[in-house]
């Protein structure tokens, strides 16, 4: 894979801009680049015994480009994070940007699958940009559906009739 170069960055800004996308990137005092804001409205959805369903709202504004978005689950155990997160890259192509409004409405969605069940797991998502990884959402919490829920259907799958 080809290096992310600072002209590539400027050609996918002119093409957000092109597509209506405002973007423009401002310094603060203290650290340099303003970072990318947190996704709005996480909404978290147990699917089955080992997925669950992740969506979110983008900002209204961010500070620069977003390429797309990292959700990361982290099993918990006794209320401390447990090894390693599962990350989920969920990329902006450019055919979602003609004709999404990017004013707090655009919606992202993602399935996160293999999870252990009856777990339960801290969900966050961050954008990440040319200029980097933004800020996280606060983290929420799920638990995929208890093992004895699933061995129920499985033990009782649905009557065909003849």
């Amino acid at each position: 894979m080809a290096a992310f170069s600072p002209c590539r960055a400027s050609v996918i800004l002119v093409l957000l801009q092109i597509f209506g996308f405002s973007c423009s990137l401002r310094r603060t005092a203290d650290s340099g680049l303003e970072t990318l804001s947190p996704p709005l409205d996480v909404e978290l959805e147990t699917l089955n015994c080992t997925a669950v369903a992740v969506r979110w709202r983008v900002p209204r504004r961010h500070v620069t480009a977003v390429l797309g978005y990292r959700v990361f689950l982290t099993e918990v155990s006794n209320d401390s994070p447990a090894g390693t997160p599962i990350t989920r890259n969920v990329p902006v192509r450019i055919d979602m940007l003609k004709g999404v409004p990017w004013d707090g409405l655009a919606e992202f969605s993602t399935e996160v699958s293999s999870l252990k069940n009856n777990t339960q797991y801290h969900v966050t998502i961050a954008a990440y940009g040319w200029a980097g990884e933004g800020r996280a959402s606060m983290p929420r919490g799920i638990t995929p559906a208890s093992h004895v829920k699933c061995e129920i259907f499985m033990d009782h799958p649905p009557f065909l009739l003849d």
